[in-house]
């Protein structure tokens, strides 16, 4: 009897984990149940729009134009986003003395009275124009909606512009 109780032992042992079936002694186990992390859902990431030099949405009447100034120190870099309602325009960036130039020529309808532009983009739906000041000082951003310059959007309505100008540095 006193054998009997040999076997039941190795039996508990066993079922209890404490010894393998094999009798090389084995370490209990446990199984530890880790909950999923929980996580909080983010924002996506979104960089800021850099602030507006210019911005806004003005409708511009046939033969017209209109403008903006801003002030850029030598090297700096701008952007001028231009949308329109479907209707072409043509966009200029002119320094002072040539806008006043152009200006001028509008008014007369000669186009060979301003010297040089630092942009011009005929036909203009949408557009985004990036320039570097050649030199400071102030400088104007034109929407022209009018037949004056050669090879520029003929016009035959009045024109919602939407523009926004911003540094690029």
């Amino acid at each position: 009897m006193k054998y009997a109780i040999v076997p039941i032992l190795l039996v508990l042992l066993i079922v209890s984990g404490c010894v393998s079936p094999t009798g090389t002694g084995g370490t209990p186990t446990t199984t530890t149940t880790i909950p999923p992390t929980i996580t909080t859902p983010q924002p996506p990431v979104t960089t800021p729009l850099p602030a507006a030099m210019v911005e806004g949405d003005k409708t511009i009447q046939r033969d017209a134009f209109d403008s903006w100034e801003v002030s850029l120190i030598a090297g700096q870099r701008i952007a001028v986003d231009v949308v329109t309602d479907g209707a072409p325009v043509d966009l200029l960036v002119l320094d002072l003395s040539n806008y006043y130039q152009f200006s001028t020529a509008f008014t007369s309808r000669s186009g060979a009275l301003w010297e040089s532009y630092v942009i011009l983009k005929p036909d203009v739906i949408r557009q985004r124009e990036e320039f570097k000041a050649p030199r400071s000082g102030k400088y104007r951003i034109i929407i022209e909606n009018a037949d004056v310059i050669p090879g520029g959007a003929v016009t035959t309505r009045a024109v919602n512009v939407v523009i926004r100008a911003y540094s690029l540095d």
